[in-house]
């Protein structure tokens, strides 16, 4: 099995905030915010897209020429169908602040034959 995620219409998005120091807000004299004390501002680069599509591909060609029997393989590939639904179902965090959610109109298109 493989996969990858694609993006469309990709952009970036600026965004950032500010790091607070709970333990010393205020400035002390020689502990400045450009040394890490204080409030430090940042910014940071993020991204978005307009569409986001995984592919998956299954090669049963492959899980067929390993030569089990036809339970066997069914098996197999009912376990690789599990495996990428509980994978979208479970939710996607692929990086920080990155959260993805399959839509709920979501195409599952198989491709070639049906029959395990």
């Amino acid at each position: 099995m493989s996969a990858f995620i694609e993006a469309k219409d990709v952009a970036v998005v600026a965004s950032g905030g500010v790091k607070n120091d709970r333990v010393q807000a205020s400035k002390e004299e020689g502990r400045e915010a450009k040394d890490g004390f204080g409030n430090v501002p940042f910014h940071r680069e993020e991204y978005t897209a307009r569409n986001i599509t995984a592919f998956v591909s299954l090669d049963v060609e492959q899980i067929r020429a390993y030569g089990l029997s036809s339970a066997a393989t069914t098996l197999l590939v009912t376990l690789a169908l599990y495996k990428v639904r509980s994978l979208f179902d479970g939710g996607l965090r692929l990086r920080t602040a990155c959260d993805l959610a399959v839509k709920s109109s979501y195409d599952w298109k198989a491709r070639g034959p049906a029959v395990f």
